[in-house]
């Protein structure tokens, strides 16, 4: 299984107190590596010399060119935070220690390309997320034989889209070395990924930033070219502004509520879209402006497309346009850093308004501790939140996560995370094949627990309604029940299986069933897929980051779901739930200074 040698001990066994230097004395610290020669340790393998209390970093990696991973550290004294991650803190005691890393040796190791712009949070945290959960799985067994993850980082430049070619260039230099490969975030440089992993060669390629549909119709057209290509997170760009409508609802719902505030009707709220210069937004804003808050009663009183890199400065007349309009809530749609300059030029404005909707940047606590409070507020669709548990996966991965990093994830940590969990699934169901196309058979069947809920995916839509939009498809009746199950009969009240099927082919066309596309990742509560809407706000000890979304009933009235108060059903599931630890939404106090009676 493994090649053990006895343990080599590079140093003393036992030393005793070094003489006081400045009056601090200090202890040794031996670093070993078992077997000899598997790896390498920081502290570098030998002594050094630490005061009692210190907290040391301490790192193992494997030795280069080899089937070596690491397995776990342990220690002849002190405290090791996670003997089970390769990177972690050592605390020294009043003594000598010795600390080993061990190391295994597999028969397979899994090389993983993670692709995405490190230059950025949203790059950072795919590593980060994916390297948690390959430590946390470590090795493992398939058919007699032992596996792990090797992750390979490959640089993109997706934050820059005169560099969609060093992106291309950059995966090619890098994808005959690795058996699958994650990422992508733009969706104009994650089509090259694309093009490069799944047309090129033939690879498993799963996407952990994108909502770009383009991926997936792809799929649909080409499945020759591209069906090993499957979408993690986020759901696609139809999914996410429904999402973000249903977010947007519950702030309506909340305004109603409220007798402090003026308004009797949707048709007295003003709404303003701000959606970032991205391929992902166009079809999102444009599913906003004519179904969407049509669908809600509002005015939709002007839409912005500043772009997605824009500071504070360059939204000074964005945000002066919007104050001219009387707007009371604007809908976000974005995800770059032009989030950060968002949230300063409200605050520095005094923009009385709710910002609601998607905001990515928002998921990071940066965001929640800008100056003067500038990040609070702000609702944005979200995967984790403070005390919420979507799966029983959530939890144990956000004490890991803030335990090493002490800040919360961006979203393409968590799918970077469930991304490497995924494809020890599929390994485990193939009993250790492989080849792409025994791994992408398996993910096609697998249903499991994530981070953010439920994942499944859709399988080849059955219906064509070319009839309605060239190319567009939808789920069959039969897939449709396989999926979503007795939420529809439920949710509709239909008498029979026959009716459900005319209803699911009827609403096909309808805003609320935007295309199914293959091997996108099935969304709604009805497979356990909705994620949240988090929002940051003011705590006793610092500012919290809280779910504020699903809500079941409309807020001051448990009888009415939130729902069914203003007609906005969809065929997603039952969506009147909400999750344990949910919180009210809270209205900035500049809104009510403004707009209060």
């Amino acid at each position: 299984l493994m090649a053990v040698s006895a343990l080599v001990i590079m140093g003393l066994l036992a030393v005793p107190a070094c003489e006081p230097t400045n009056g601090v004395v200090t202890y040794t610290l031996t670093m070993a590596v078992d077997p000899a020669g598997s790896g390498t340790t920081s502290p570098s393998i030998g002594t050094s010399e630490f005061a009692e209390g210190a907290q040391i970093p301490i790192a193992a990696t494997p030795a280069a060119d080899s089937n070596f991973v690491f397995d776990r550290w342990e220690a002849t004294a002190g405290d090791i935070d996670n003997p089970d991650s390769a990177s972690t803190t050592f605390t020294m005691p009043a003594g000598p220690a010795e600390v080993t890393a061990y190391f295994v040796e597999v028969d397979n190791l899994v090389k993983v390309m993670i692709a995405g712009d490190m230059s950025f949070a949203h790059g950072t945290h795919m590593m980060l997320g994916a390297q948690q959960a390959s430590d946390e799985i470590g090795w493992f067994e398939v058919g007699g034989e032992t596996y792990a993850f090797e992750l390979v980082e490959v640089v993109t430049y997706d934050l820059d889209p005169g560099r969609i070619a060093d992106t291309k260039l950059a995966v090619e230099n890098k994808i005959e070395d690795v058996d699958f490969a994650m990422g992508g975030f733009r969706t104009e440089h994650s089509l090259v990924i694309q093009e490069v992993v799944c047309k090129d060669n033939g690879k498993i390629l799963l996407g952990l930033g994108t909502g770009g549909v383009d991926l997936n119709i792809r799929v649909q057209a080409a499945p020759d070219d591209y069906d090993k290509f499957f979408r993690l997170l986020p759901i696609n760009d139809y999914f996410l502004v429904t999402s973000a409508a249903k977010i947007l609802q519950s702030v309506i719902l909340t305004l109603l509520a409220d007798e402090g505030l003026p308004f009797d009707s949707p048709g007295d709220i003003n709404v303003y879209i701000v959606g970032e210069e991205a391929a992902w937004v166009d079809p999102a804003v444009v599913l906003a402006e004519t179904e969407l808050l049509p669908a809600l009663g509002v005015n939709h009183v002007g839409t912005a497309r500043p772009a997605d890199n824009a500071s504070a400065g360059d939204l000074a007349a964005t945000v002066a346009a919007i104050d001219a309009e009387d707007t009371h809530v604007v809908f976000t749609i974005m995800a770059g850093t032009v989030g950060m300059g968002w949230a300063g030029a409200v605050d520095s404005a005094e923009l009385p308004v709710i910002s609601a909707g998607i905001n990515a940047i928002a998921h990071l606590s940066e965001f929640g501790a800008l100056p003067g409070g500038a990040g609070l507020h702000h609702i944005t669709l979200d995967m984790t939140a403070e005390g919420v548990e979507l799966s029983p996966v959530t939890v144990p991965f956000m004490d890991t996560w803030l335990d090493e990093h002490g800040v919360y994830p961006m979203y393409t940590g968590v799918s970077a995370h469930d991304g490497i969990r995924l494809l020890k699934a599929a390994i485990e169901e193939t009993g250790g094949n492989l080849e792409s196309d025994a791994i992408a058979a398996a993910i096609r069947g697998i249903q499991m627990d994530a981070v953010g809920g439920q994942m499944v995916h859709y399988p080849y839509p059955d219906i064509d309604l070319g009839h309605i939009q060239p190319g567009l498809r939808a789920l069959g009746p039969d897939q449709a029940y396989d999926l979503h199950g007795d939420h529809l009969l439920d949710f509709h009240d239909e008498p029979d299986f026959a009716s459900l099927a005319a209803n699911w082919i009827d609403y096909a066309g309808n805003w609320t069933s935007p295309p199914h596309l293959p091997q996108d990742l099935a969304y709604g509560a009805a497979v356990g897929n909705t994620a949240i809407a988090s929002q940051w706000v003011a705590g006793t000890d610092g500012n919290r980051k809280v779910a504020v979304w699903p809500l079941e009933h409309v807020p001051g009235d448990p009888d009415i779901p939130t729902l069914k108060a203003m007609g906005l059903f969809d065929k997603w599931g039952n969506w009147n739930f909400q999750f344990d630890g949910t919180e009210a939404i809270i209205i900035p106090p500049l809104f009510y200074d403004e707009w209060g009676i």
